[in-house]
């Protein structure tokens, strides 16, 4: 085998090790040995046992194909075992170490299933990550004019902004939709203020913002301030359009295109959902504890004769 070809397989096995997590545990066999019952995958001459899988078993997600996910990863995981030790030995001792490194996590994650049920600490501080999709509230989806004036500037600047908003709101008075509100609100004379006019993300009453493709786990995405959000879920129906609304950024119009319905999951179905989540951070935070317990066990000494000996290097300029 040429040495680019060698490097090339070397590299993609290597990349595919990782992507698995090389969670096999193996044990040399003999050619001609017998093997136990407790052998759950023979391949060559890498065996994994019974409890490894039953682990693997544990982690992998509860639905129909659960086992069929637990023997894929393990096995693929003993076949890139068994290819490196005899193509490329180096990688393979490498890859040992990042068995080690798994069958270590395994045994957090074991810990973490072990401390029982998920507390009500952990089931709330799950539920405010994932609020989009488990516990939203009704939220309205609204289009509005601002009319742009800083909270700072003179009183007398403010009520010219606030004169031109309420000339805003007359004129989108009555608008079949959407589409005819923005183009009423744009035909306004401005007297020299910025007139935005926007189709904005659902809010909640309490400001926050829904983006409902939002990638999993995500629920974070700003908030608005609490007089828009108000005045933006106390319209009713579709269409109905607000009073002018103050906030730090100007004067407002609001006119409803949607209200969102709440959607909220009951507590046990929220538990099931919560629990793997749960149960790999607390395995972060023992292998954290761990990783600290062992950098503050290394003792760090400063050799005396450090100053003494850099002192004497001369910088060449």
């Amino acid at each position: 085998m040429t040495q680019p070809l060698a490097a090339s397989i070397r590299q993609c096995l290597v990349a595919a090790a990782v992507l698995v997590t090389c969670s096999c545990q193996y044990e040399t066999v003999a050619e001609g040995a017998n093997v136990d019952s407790g052998i759950a995958v023979v391949i060559g001459d890498t065996r994994v046992r019974s409890e490894l899988l039953q682990d693997v078993r544990a982690r992998a997600p509860s639905d129909l194909r659960r086992d069929v996910l637990a023997v894929d990863e393990v096995v693929t995981n003993s076949v890139l075992a068994y290819a490196l030790r005899h193509w490329d030995p180096a990688s393979a001792e490498w890859l040992d170490r990042v068995g080690l490194a798994n069958r270590l996590t395994v045994l957090f994650w074991t810990e973490a299933r072990n401390q029982g049920e998920l507390t009500q600490t952990e089931l709330d501080e799950w539920t405010k990550r994932h609020w989009v999709t488990v516990a939203r509230p009704t939220s309205a989806r609204t289009v509005h004019a601002v009319v742009l004036v800083d909270a700072e500037k003179e009183q007398g600047e403010r009520d010219r902004a606030l004169a031109v908003a309420r000339q805003v709101r007359a004129a989108v008075d009555g608008a079949a939709d959407a589409e005819e509100f923005e183009l009423r609100a744009r035909a306004v004379p401005t007297q020299g203020f910025e007139l935005r006019v926007e189709s904005l993300q659902p809010v909640t009453e309490d400001g926050r913002i829904v983006v409902l493709d939002a990638p999993a786990g995500k629920s974070h995405f700003g908030t608005y301030e609490p007089a828009f959000a108000q005045t933006a879920n106390a319209l009713e129906e579709a269409g109905a359009t607000s009073e002018v609304v103050s906030t730090t950024y100007g004067y407002h119009v609001l006119r409803l295109v949607e209200r969102l319905p709440a959607s909220v999951i009951d507590e046990p179905e929220r538990r099931a959902r919560a629990l793997p989540e749960v149960l790999a951070m607390r395995a972060q935070r023992a292998l954290e504890r761990v990783l600290t317990e062992q950098a503050n066990a290394i003792p760090i000494e400063l050799e005396r004769s450090a100053d003494e000996a850099t002192s004497r290097v001369k910088v060449q300029p």
